[in-house]
């Protein structure tokens, strides 16, 4: 401020104060008398004199004696209107509500901040793992891997695909093989099983010889075992079962007929044929062995006696 020659000291407010002032060009664009005003006041000139006045968003005359002070409103509670989840934001000339995250809306008392499900299906806003099931919760959500699977649930790598099938367990029948599936696994029963439920985790014996589905000789006996099945051939015959031949027993040596008998092979079996020769008749005698039969064959009528040790002898 420049010294002038004054008669006695002047107020701020005196005209000739005032008067001074100006002659000294000192101008300012918002406080055109440097020092009349307080600071961040808005100095107006006006005929003869000044005012001073505060800006919007600020308190006080705009005098040194009641400076401007900026305004605090959220601090005030009878300015600040924020309502609940919201945080009030001074600004330049007045304060703003804020909602908190998780929430949307004015943020106002009137208008207050409501939750924001960003678990809808229609505008998702949740960072979940695609194989994770999202839940909303107020504020806020939850990410929870789904069944197969194993994690935080939340971003690209948040769920691990769970291999089922590396347990030291395997969650199948132990007639079935395990294959893993991205969340889940497949029961497939083995060769010889069949699934007992519909879940395909367990399995049950397949009776191949109930069904027809064995593949055993007409001349073979077919026996059901635990996944499989087994073909034997029968009595007279020879072979794995599958392929069965008949056995010529009169082929053996010795032959399995008695002395003086002949020996006649058949299907599955065997006969012995012992030939008589009397005055009166000729008796044939065949023993199929199989059935543990004998049957007489008369040419012509004759009257015999079989004997314990099945000799033969005319009466």
């Amino acid at each position: 401020m420049l010294a002038l020659p004054m008669p006695s000291v002047l107020t701020p407010m005196d005209p000739l104060h005032v008067a001074a002032l100006r002659d000294t060009k000192a101008t300012a664009l918002t406080n055109p008398l440097p020092d009349a005003c307080s600071a961040n006041a808005v100095c107006t000139d006006t005929d003869g004199s000044f005012t001073c006045g505060c800006p919007e968003g600020y308190k006080g005359d705009g005098t040194h004696e009641s400076p401007c002070s900026k305004i605090d409103f959220c601090a005030e509670p009878s300015l600040n209107t924020c309502g609940a989840h919201a945080t009030c934001v001074n600004t330049l000339t007045t304060f703003k509500c804020v909602c908190d995250p998780g929430y949307e809306g004015a943020g106002t008392r009137d208008s207050p901040c409501v939750d924001v499900n960003e678990c809808s299906t229609e505008k998702p806003t949740n960072n979940c793992n695609r194989n994770a099931i999202c839940t909303n919760t107020e504020g806020s959500y939850t990410c929870e891997c789904k069944s197969g699977f194993t994690g935080d649930g939340m971003g690209p790598s948040g769920c691990t695909d769970i291999d089922e099938c590396a347990a030291e367990e395997s969650p199948c029948d132990p007639h079935a093989s395990c294959g893993n599936t991205e969340g889940s696994y497949e029961c497939t029963c083995n060769s010889g099983y069949e699934p007992a439920s519909t879940d395909g985790h367990a399995c049950k014996d397949i009776d191949e010889c109930a069904t027809g589905a064995a593949a055993c000789h007409v001349s073979a006996d077919c026996v059901n075992v635990d996944g499989s099945y087994e073909c034997h051939c029968r009595e007279g015959f020879l072979g794995d079962g599958k392929v069965c031949s008949d056995i010529d027993e009169c082929a053996a040596d010795p032959s399995p007929c008695g002395a003086n008998t002949h020996c006649q092979n058949t299907i599955g079996s065997f006969e012995c044929e012992s030939v008589m020769v009397q005055p009166k008749a000729t008796v044939m005698i065949s023993m199929n062995v199989l059935e543990r039969m004998i049957v007489l064959h008369l040419k012509q009528e004759v009257y015999v006696k079989i004997l314990l040790d099945h000799t033969l002898v005319n009466v």
